[in-house]
């Protein structure tokens, strides 16, 4: 019931009105405006498609930045691509018309505007009343010439704009002609009396700035201004007759309006009208209803249906019937303060169910969280378990185990390669371990890439590497070393060129032990390594 300034209100909505919400923001408006992305998210989460929502379940508010002046394809945009209504205002800067915001997700932005779709509980329903204070004069105002994209008009009846306003509102002169910016603003006049304000804003030379846009061609009444609170009143009252019980009002209130009524000592008087409501609202630099407006109050309406009618279908016909009961006014009024009492009780339940809710959904929120963690930290946990860290290959232990499960007569014959980094400890003496680390990495990488998808593949120990392939031939190990050799030939550690040395064997029948086999791996790479030693010796 109260106009504030220099505030910051907050309005909650139960679960009894708004059944679910979305916020989308779309940035960059003034240099690219499109809903698409924004529309296409709010179809995802609702899993359904605007072109289908009830448009008596579904509203949207709309947010917009004030000096972008994208508003009128903003909501051209929305309503080419939904029958949903829409309903919002324009941040405003207290007529300086520099830099303006809107607020969601925590942040701020400007050049921006904020697109909330709200979906309404089938037991709630919302309404809108557009108000303006003003009726339409006989002097008609045609724009012969406009700049649209900054929103002037250069030309109304084949005159310099300026010059057709003062005379139409029978101004003394042209420089008296802005007195009378916001008494008479023009209005596109929809039907009867259904008006749409166009308010001038400023006179730049013999043009005139709109807050909204003024298409050339538009024929535009000149608009005398009448009573606000009147005006107000009765709009109010008209709904409620229709509406019923008003649980909830947001407004949003020309700035042209606030001022007019603070210059005329009404604030006081406007806010009482809506003390019997639970509102917010702020004042805009324009209204968003059906396209972009301004001088008005557009106000969103919420009620709950908290006591659903008694009735009964008569299958045959599909008619409903309702008996309203006859009661003397005593025992109808104490219905209705039971009822009240009723209300309020539901009320306060309802709204102790809403805060054990929100308890229930953080708890599970927090609980979800733990339990993540603490799968993410056993996976992390059974993954080391069996990795080497520095190459993402198997290590020693998990080699050790799976040798021993595999170690069956289906998967004979077992082959088992070994494999040893040839001069790791000259890269790490004259290069650095990083440098001894990165030849490790390129030879695991090398052995993966040339062996078969099935083929288990482990660090052995610190340059050992060690490949466990099932059901394959002493003959074929030979030719899958060579595809290994090949492979880590084509890479480099500071210009040196990667070498291995290779031993292999391969158990043929279920007599011959496992770990023997891989003993003898052992051994012949050790026989071939020094050997290489031997011939290097030998050449210097």
């Amino acid at each position: 019931g109260t106009l504030l300034k220099n505030s910051v209100v907050a309005m909650a909505f139960n679960s009894n009105i708004i059944a679910d919400v979305k916020v989308e923001v779309i940035g960059h408006i003034s240099e690219k405006l499109s809903i698409e992305t924004a529309f296409t998210s709010f179809e995802r989460y609702f899993n359904e498609s605007f072109y289908t929502m009830d448009v008596t379940r579904y509203v949207g508010i709309i947010l917009n930045d004030g000096i972008s002046m994208k508003e009128e394809e903003l909501m051209d945009q929305i309503g080419n691509r939904t029958n949903v209504y829409f309903v919002g205002g324009t941040a405003g800067d207290d007529l300086k018309f520099e830099k303006t915001f809107v607020c969601a997700n925590g942040k701020a932005y400007s050049d921006a505007a904020v697109l909330v779709l709200m979906k309404v509980n089938d037991h709630a329903e919302f309404d809108i009343i557009k108000t303006q204070s003003f009726k339409a004069l006989d002097r008609k105002l045609i724009a012969n010439k406009v700049q649209e994209e900054t929103r002037e008009v250069i030309e109304f009846n084949n005159r310099p704009a300026i010059l057709a306003y003062a005379d139409a509102v029978g101004a003394a002169s042209v420089e008296e002609a802005p007195k009378y910016f916001t008494t008479n603003p023009v209005g596109l006049i929809l039907g009867e009396n259904y008006m749409f304000v166009r308010t001038p804003t400023q006179q730049i030379g013999t043009k005139i700035k709109f807050f909204c846009n003024i298409l050339e061609g538009m024929e535009v009444s000149l608009l005398e201004s009448t009573n606000i609170i009147e005006d107000t009143k009765k709009a109010l009252e008209n709904k409620i007759s229709k509406f019923g019980i008003i649980e909830g009002i947001i407004n949003f209130n020309c700035i042209t309006r606030t001022l007019e009524l603070e210059e005329k000592n009404l604030v006081k008087q406007y806010g009482e009208l809506f003390s019997e409501f639970q509102t917010i609202g702020f004042s805009t630099y324009g209204e968003q209803y059906i396209g972009h407006i301004n001088q008005s109050s557009t106000m969103l309406l919420f009620k709950y249906n908290t006591i659903q009618p008694d009735y009964y279908t008569d299958t045959s016909t599909c008619i409903e019937t309702f008996q309203k009961p006859k009661f003397t006014d005593k025992v109808y009024e104490q219905l209705i303060k039971e009822n009240h009492n009723l209300h309020k009780i539901v009320q306060e339940q309802s709204k102790y169910m809403d805060e054990i809710t929100v308890a229930l959904k953080e708890f599970n929120i927090m609980l979800e969280y733990e339990i993540n963690e603490r799968t993410k930290r056993e996976e992390e946990i059974r993954y080391l378990s069996y990795h080497d860290i520095l190459t993402g290959l198997y290590n020693r232990r998990f080699f050790e185990e799976e040798i021993k499960r595999l170690d069956t007569e289906r998967n004979l014959p077992i082959s088992i390669i070994m494999g040893d980094v040839n001069g790791l400890k000259f890269i790490n003496d004259n290069y650095g371990h990083e440098k001894g680390d990165e030849q490790l990495r390129k030879v695991a990488a090398g052995i993966q890439i040339a062996c078969r998808a099935d083929d288990i593949v482990a660090r052995w120990g610190e340059d050992e590497f060690v490949v466990l392939l099932l059901k394959t031939k002493y003959e074929e190990v030979e030719r899958i070393i060579n595809r290994i050799k090949e492979q880590c030939s084509k890479e480099f550690v500071n210009d040196m060129s990667i070498n291995i040395s290779f031993g292999w064997d391969t158990k043929n029948n279920s007599n011959e032990e496992i770990l023997i086999v891989l003993k003898n791996a052992e051994n012949c790479m050790y026989e071939k390594k020094l050997l290489i030693r031997k011939q290097s010796t030998t050449s210097k």
